[in-house]
């Protein structure tokens, strides 16, 4: 990702800034849940296609269908509850349009209810 740095008193281009970061290093920050976490959080482009995930096998996987990236797609930045198969998840989203991104999360609502003693 590339980013030009502007001089703030003259308006004058000073420089590019180059940041690089490896998937590995990003996709470890969408898998520090327990264990028996159910819970899902990956990056997808605006035609549905997975490009960061903590689960690698889903990577590039596609998910335009699902109704949770088309809610994601109609919002800026907000969260519902939508029925995904036989269960309940409380869906976040998150677009970053720059970037062509859109942040999903998905967590159970069972497992948002569960008694943490």
């Amino acid at each position: 990702m590339f980013r030009g740095i502007i001089n703030i008193s003259t308006g004058l281009l000073n420089g590019i800034l180059e940041i690089n970061v490896s998937q590995d290093i990003l996709a470890n920050l969408f898998t520090q849940t327990s264990a028996d976490s159910r819970r899902e959080l990956f990056i997808v482009n605006s035609k549905g296609t997975i490009i960061l995930t903590g689960d690698k096998k889903d990577l590039y996987s596609n998910i335009a269908n699902q109704q949770y990236f088309q809610w994601a797609v109609d919002q800026n930045r907000n969260g519902t509850i939508l029925q995904i198969g036989k269960e309940k998840f409380l869906v976040t989203s998150s677009k970053f349009e720059r970037m062509d991104w859109i942040i999903i999360g998905l967590i159970p609502i069972e497992e948002l209810m569960q008694d943490n003693n």
